[in-house]
């Protein structure tokens, strides 16, 4: 279940609630980042998520702060979970939207 309230400005990919709720609070509060749904499947069959760590910089740090416990009070276990999956998995391929991720954010910020 997703919700959307007045005003507010949505970062989000076009697949799922996300399709709706851009159409219905317009396409100027929702900054649109990241694959559509046939770039995914396209991607999918030779998707191996460690290797968006190995070649983008800013992620294998956000990586190393949750390996290192910075966001857990330095319980470098509590998150591992996460980042296993993530790193071995990734099965909404988070890994493959970050860097347009950080260009949506971007963007929005020099607005």
């Amino acid at each position: 279940m997703k919700l959307s309230l007045t005003d507010e400005l949505i970062f989000g990919t076009l697949d799922g609630a996300n399709v709706v709720i851009r159409e219905r609070v317009g396409a100027e509060y929702y900054c649109l980042f990241g694959k559509i749904t046939e770039e995914i499947a396209e991607l999918r069959p030779n998707y191996r998520p460690w290797e968006f760590l190995e070649h983008q910089p800013l992620l294998r740090e956000a990586f190393e702060l949750l390996y290192n416990g910075f966001f857990s009070e330095g319980d470098s276990d509590l998150f591992r979970p996460l980042t296993d999956n993530l790193r071995g998995h990734d099965p909404s391929a988070l890994l493959a939207d970050f860097a347009d991720n950080g260009r949506a954010q971007d963007e929005v910020a020099l607005a």
